[in-house]
């Protein structure tokens, strides 16, 4: 009887220690890609590279009722909430920094846009969002101008 209670609570706990230990798993979002290219009539190739992290049902969050924070008692509050938020992205925003880097130059060696490089013009790095604009560092041959044709 002694035996069987002891293998009663060692399993018991057992149970419930595995059923703690489950992290709570949050939802992935998706990486969503822009790349436009333009050949000016010089023949400088410019590009816009942009990586946007969206999160499921994004648009579709609290069905559109406003769920914000409201008036509230002032400033400080909302400050500090704000300041503490700036804190804990960093880490988020140089990964999805260093992966938009990572992905342009994938996507220009697949491309074959700047063959021989290319000079940054401005970034922008926003929560779950980052833009790259360049030039490449060669002209434009014909069979540029076919391949990457202007849209505007």
């Amino acid at each position: 009887m002694k035996n069987t209670l002891i293998v009663c609570l060692t399993l018991v706990t057992v149970g419930l220690i595995s059923c703690g230990s489950n992290p709570i798993k949050k939802p992935k979002g998706s990486l969503k890609e822009v790349f436009v290219t333009q050949i000016n009539t010089s023949g400088s190739k410019i590009f816009n590279y942009n990586l946007v992290k969206t999160m499921p049902n994004q648009n579709h969050k609290n069905n559109g009722k406003g769920q914000g924070m409201g008036k509230g008692q002032g400033g400080r509050k909302h400050n500090a909430m704000k300041s503490n938020r700036n804190i804990n992205t960093g880490g988020t925003k140089n990964k999805i920094q260093k992966n938009a880097y990572k992905r342009l130059n994938i996507k220009l060696f697949e491309t074959g846009f700047c063959r021989e490089g290319y000079v940054e013009l401005d970034h922008f790095i926003e929560r779950g969002h980052v833009t790259i604009k360049g030039k490449c560092n060669e002209s434009a041959t014909k069979h540029d101008r076919e391949l990457f044709i202007n849209t505007d």
